[in-house]
């Protein structure tokens, strides 16, 4: 399979876009070959035993809690995000064992989102991270964590790279728990689509 790496500057645009394509294939095949029943058992578990659900990250990782947080945002769980890091310490404080946070740091290195995970942890809060680095400060604090591995190349940064497949992973969850509560998680739904027909026209 061509790898993103392939890429030169004397390709056609097609060309590019197939690498590109084949790129994000093999590694969402990498990440399913990576993932074990297990781990996913027991995130599922931490998920489903919690009251509120919330999602924290610094910079490019915040958008991925975002979008993490408004994909939730359709279950039956209170869900939360914050972007601001002074917010989030100032959050932090006030969790329980009844909460759930997923944390987002590719390097597993940010310093906010360690230092934010350290209060959580004093809390009893469940922690689980998405991370890059098996070897990270932040593995050793969570209760879970998905470790993603993803190709760096010149024009395409690991976090780009990696954006994918933490989405699809953070889809992963979300599918499961929807069928953990389907029809409770049902109502929810149609809650949400219900309240969102304002937004659209008719025709």
């Amino acid at each position: 399979m061509t790898a993103f790496t392939d890429i030169s500057k004397n390709d056609s645009a097609l060309v590019m876009a197939q690498k590109v394509v084949n790129s994000s294939q093999e590694s969402l095949e990498n990440l399913i070959n990576s993932l074990t029943e297990k781990e996913l058992l027991d995130a599922l578990e931490i998920i489903n035993s919690s009251e509120t659900i919330h999602f924290f990250g610094q910079g490019a990782s915040s958008v991925v809690a975002f979008d993490s947080y408004h994909k939730f945002l359709r279950t039956n769980f209170q869900c939360n995000y914050i972007f601001d890091y002074h917010m989030q310490l100032s959050y932090a404080t006030k969790l329980t064992q009844k909460d759930c946070v997923f944390l987002f740091s590719h390097s597993g290195k940010t310093n906010e989102t360690i230092e934010v995970a350290k209060i959580l942890k004093e809390n009893g809060v469940k922690i689980i991270s998405l991370t890059g680095n098996p070897n990270s400060k932040l593995v050793k604090i969570s209760d879970i964590s998905f470790v993603i591995y993803s190709e760096e190349s010149t024009f395409r940064s690991e976090t780009l790279t990696s954006r994918i497949l933490y989405l699809t992973l953070i889809d992963i969850l979300y599918v499961n728990v929807m069928y953990h509560n389907e029809a409770e998680n049902k109502k929810s739904l149609d809650k949400i689509r219900n309240a969102l027909n304002v937004t659209k026209t008719g025709g």
